[in-house]
């Protein structure tokens, strides 16, 4: 840990986003789980498909803006990956609350998905870049616990925010 102290202090802004994105990313996933089968009404086979063409637009997204992220460096591609999919989320959740279904999809398809394709890459990069060889295998080892943090906190997150609004939503 102390030769891991010495390594720059965008290692620890490195660590943060991958814990907000890592939440986001979790918490969102099981929201939309729950919300195309209780508030859509898909069953759980569709629902299913649905989260996988999701799943799919990640990965071909990742394929297809790889090299825009390579070109736009680290700090470039994860801020601008993170507005997108700040501004994609909040743009989503008001068109589920307006129950503007088809407007939902076509922003998770097309802003979400690769949003979180484009800030993928440059996090482990990110990682090598700024520790040694002695210390990478630690600094790993942190960015993966955080990432099981922020799935761990997630779905109980959803959870107390569906409680604390659930009759509010159900009015709409």
């Amino acid at each position: 840990f102390q030769r891991l102290k010495r390594s720059p202090n965008c290692l620890i802004a490195i660590y943060i986003v991958t814990f907000i994105d890592s939440l986001a990313y979790y918490a969102f996933s099981y929201a939309l789980i729950m919300h195309l089968g209780m508030e859509v009404g898909l069953p759980d086979s569709l629902s299913g498909i649905f989260y996988g063409i999701f799943g799919i637009c990640i990965s071909v997204s990742s394929l297809a803006l790889g090299f825009l992220a390579d070109y736009m460096g680290i700090r470039n591609s994860i801020c601008i990956s993170s507005a997108i999919g700040f501004l994609a989320r909040l743009s989503m959740a008001y068109a589920v609350l307006g129950r503007a279904t088809w407007l939902s999809a076509l922003l998770l398809f097309a802003l979400v998905a690769p949003s979180i394709a484009l800030i993928g890459p440059p996090i482990p990069t990110a990682i090598k870049r700024y520790t040694s060889d002695d210390t990478r295998a630690l600094a790993f080892t942190i960015y993966y616990g955080v990432m099981n943090i922020a799935a761990f906190v997630a779905t109980p997150i959803v959870d107390m925010m569906r409680l604390q609004t659930s009759d509010e939503i159900l009015l709409l």
